[in-house]
């Protein structure tokens, strides 16, 4: 499988929350505020592989690919940007996981705006709920 990238210009806390509430199975952490060289040496573990930027906002995403391709790393086979973002993907009923990789329904909604963009109401985690963290 090729692994996923995940890309943020958000705060590394607020990333790390949201990675053990869903991620795309597979999912690896990359998000902006690594450094250049960073980056690199987790890409490094993926050559001949195809990388996939997402988050659940395309225009980070596209933010990360663009900068993975000033990178150039060398021995990525294909770099993408998740069309629609995670939200995309949960609607489309695929599969995301919490942080130990256990199957869940719901993803991180990010915020109260984020909500509409998915389709059903069990899919939303919002921060700041009543549900224990992590424990959904």
């Amino acid at each position: 499988l090729s692994p996923v990238c995940l890309g943020s210009l958000r705060r590394a806390a607020s990333i790390n929350a949201e990675y053990m509430v869903s991620k795309i199975p597979g999912a690896i952490q990359c998000h902006n505020s690594l450094t250049d060289d960073k980056i690199k040496e987790i890409l490094s573990k993926y050559l001949g592989q195809d990388v996939v930027c997402y988050y659940a906002f395309g225009q980070r995403a596209s933010q990360m690919v663009e900068r993975i391709q000033e990178l150039k790393p060398l021995g990525i086979k294909e770099l993408w940007s998740l069309e629609g973002s995670i939200f995309k993907w949960v609607n489309e009923g695929k599969t995301v996981v919490d942080g130990k990789g256990v199957t869940k329904k719901k993803v991180h909604a990010c915020g109260p705006e984020q909500v509409k963009l998915l389709k059903d109401p069990d899919f939303v985690y919002l921060p700041g709920s009543k549900e224990d963290d992590f424990k959904i």
